[in-house]
């Protein structure tokens, strides 16, 4: 019986978010265009219009995710998202609309007169055809998290950001774990948001890295590409100690987390396989796990062809003889950006829950050896057992090496003790040694002598004028 052919994502039409045939163009060559149509989009008519996605999609997850975890009016709280300005397309559109009413003014100031308020009005009104996601006070991406957890955490929740890339929702999950454990905090939600506007798609496209089949087949011999989706993950954390107490659900365990860089690399496609081991190696070492104590990895694999032969390579080397199950959650939901690494845990989750590591959608066949990585056709069963706990670890890497990897393990049996665990807590930090280049001459020499009131005083900064705005024109519509 042949193998089911790959389907596409359901959703492929930004609906209202703006118009695909302004950035579509089948043809690869073609500059500022995308030649991949095929993208997914959640398309939610329920919320206020005026509030932009990530904040109505935020604001749901963060519900959804307290729903049945109690939240002491006395309990410091803390949200760690990753998430980047780009991600957003009513900042986007805002910050655009707000700079050519600005130019525009300036050059009538010069040329006439100060400009009447009902001009700049009816300019405004003009850009909302082109510019519809514009709107006054739009939120930068901590304000848009604020925004969607008003009233849903006790007292001023911290909100804090995090911009790696494609790794950034386990780097949020990391930092969560880290002010859970030193204490600041005793509830944290952490994840990622990340909403589609068309540059991400054109810059993918210049370089090469989407699908121009339609597809997203991770790990597969005939993957082209990757293809991006909308997102948004919250994961609750506490310290198990609380949530016991609290009577919580515990759905899974944090078993350590690894981060590493590639260092020095040919370009943001070429991943080093070393800076990947690294990171998947110091997730063990937290609480000195050995490889044959983890049972599944769910790879970062986006579909691209030296994004996922770097990957399984790394992977390949480092599994022990009696292998890995490997699978990847973007083949089920796309890439879902700065949300991708959180969407992955949602999904390992998912499968400590019910027993099962799923099969890997569409996998045909490998293009490069997988050496003790198993890749499945067809579920298989995971199911708990009383000597030893279920492991999974959840990969994701962003641009240029910024690489993560997070262990989640079943609540029982217990893990072993992480190692040192007193001394990360307690133990003073130091700083042993500093660099820096400034303007000027400023040596390290006459940093002492400026800091003893001895020396000459800082360099002055440029008196040199700012290079004023070419004159902006718009381009004709396609």
């Amino acid at each position: 019986m042949a193998p089911a052919q790959p389907s596409r994502p359901p959703v492929q039409s930004p609906g209202a978010r703006y118009r695909q045939s302004d950035f579509f163009r089948p043809d690869r060559g073609e500059p500022d265009r995308t030649y991949s149509p095929v993208a997914g989009f959640i398309h939610d008519a329920a919320g206020p219009e005026d509030e932009p996605h990530e904040v109505l999609w935020l604001r749901r997850c963060a519900r959804q995710a307290t729903i049945r975890v109690r939240s002491h009016p006395a309990y410091r709280a803390a949200c760690v998202v990753g998430a980047w300005p780009g991600g957003s397309q009513s900042l986007l559109h805002s910050v655009m609309a707000d700079l050519l009413v600005q130019e525009w003014a300036a050059t009538r100031t010069r040329e006439e007169s100060p400009v009447p308020g009902d001009d700049e009005q009816v300019l405004r009104t003009a850009l909302g055809t082109a510019l519809p996601q514009a709107r006054a006070g739009a939120p930068e991406a901590a304000d848009a998290v604020r925004a969607a957890l008003r009233g849903l955490l006790p007292g001023d929740p911290a909100v804090l950001t995090v911009d790696t890339a494609c790794s950034s929702s386990l780097y949020a999950l990391d930092i969560g774990s880290k002010l859970l454990r030193s204490g600041r905090v005793d509830i944290a939600l952490c994840g990622g948001v990340s909403v589609l506007e068309p540059t991400m798609s054109v810059l993918f496209s210049a370089i090469g890295g989407l699908s121009s089949s339609g597809r997203l087949l991770a790990l597969d011999a005939e993957a082209d590409g990757t293809l991006f989706s909308d997102a948004a993950v919250l994961l609750t954390l506490k310290l198990l100690s609380r949530a016991q107490e609290d009577g919580d659900p515990v759905l899974a365990v944090l078993a350590g987390f690894g981060g590493a860089a590639d260092g020095r690399g040919r370009s943001i496609a070429a991943p080093n396989p070393a800076g990947q081991t690294r990171a998947v190696r110091r997730a063990r070492e937290e609480r000195s796990l050995e490889p044959e104590d983890i049972d599944w990895i769910v790879a970062h694999a986006t579909g691209t062809r030296a994004g996922d032969a770097a990957e399984i390579k790394a992977l390949g080397e480092e599994a022990p003889e009696a292998g890995w199950h490997c699978t990847a959650t973007k083949a089920l939901v796309g890439h879902a950006g700065w949300a991708a690494g959180a969407a992955s845990v949602a999904h390992a989750v998912l499968a400590l829950d019910r027993g099962v590591i799923p099969a890997q959608p569409n996998f045909r066949r490998s293009a490069h050896p997988l050496g003790q990585l198993d890749i499945p056709r067809s579920p298989q069963a995971w199911e708990s057992t009383a000597h030893r706990p279920r492991i999974a670890g959840i990969s994701a890497f962003g641009f240029g090496g910024t690489n993560a990897h997070l262990l989640l393990a079943d609540p029982q049996p217990p893990l072993p003790a992480a190692r040192a665990l007193k001394n990360l807590v307690h133990d003073p930090l130091v700083l042993v040694a500093w660099s820096a280049h400034l303007p000027g001459n400023f040596s390290a020499d006459s940093a002492r002598a400026w800091l003893n009131g001895t020396g000459a005083p800082l360099p002055r900064s440029s008196t040199t004028p700012v290079r004023p705005l070419p004159p902006w024109v718009c381009p004709p519509r396609p």
